[in-house]
């Protein structure tokens, strides 16, 4: 059963385990952390979130989206310096799943890690839609990081890293950005 996500929301932690659906823009101003044991599934439905903090997941969350005018997850995380994972971190046997909408920072300063998702601990990111939007990490995994047996299954979607030249190839202290991240598409 599908609800609209209630009215006010800024804290997808703080929602019960349940499909939602957006019904304009929203605006998350908390760090919102998906407990173990929690499942959320969350449709842009057309609409754009907007993120001034991370997600931090050990449950698990489904972002799709139900209209042919994909929604957007931005994350302004990046505003500060040295952020990893600027939409979020997954871990603890956490698992996201995308099935369709656009996932990309926001904010001006590069990311030290992992510009979507850092990935870590046994827990799983499953793309099967949509675009994730990598930017300039200043270290490693522009797009998305796995360390510490974190899993990336890939079986459609987009995984595109932005940037200068420069920035995904001369700039990262690790060759990782670009060897492996840098010519996804």
């Amino acid at each position: 059963q599908w609800q609209p996500l209630p009215e006010g929301t800024t804290d997808f932690g703080k929602l019960e385990s349940g499909n939602y659906y957006l019904t304009g823009d929203v605006a998350v101003t908390a760090a919102s952390n998906i407990t173990a044991g929690k499942t959320l599934s969350i449709c842009l439905n057309g609409h754009n979130i907007t993120a001034n903090k991370k997600m931090v997941v050990s449950g698990n969350i489904i972002f799709c989206d139900c209209t042919e005018t994909e929604g957007t997850l931005t994350s302004m995380e990046n505003d500060a310096e040295g952020v990893e994972g600027g939409i979020g971190h997954l871990m603890g046997g956490g698992s996201v799943t995308i099935y369709g909408g656009n996932y990309k920072l926001g904010g001006a300063k590069p990311v030290r890690r992992a510009a979507c998702w850092l990935v870590y601990d046994d827990a799983k990111l499953i793309v099967y839609g949509g675009t994730l939007y990598g930017g300039y990490a200043k270290e490693s995994g522009g797009n998305i990081y796995l360390r510490s047996n974190g899993e990336l299954y890939m079986y459609g979607g987009s995984l595109i890293q932005t940037g200068t030249p420069r920035q995904v190839y001369d700039r990262p202290e690790s060759r990782q950005v670009a060897d492996y991240f840098g010519n996804c598409v």
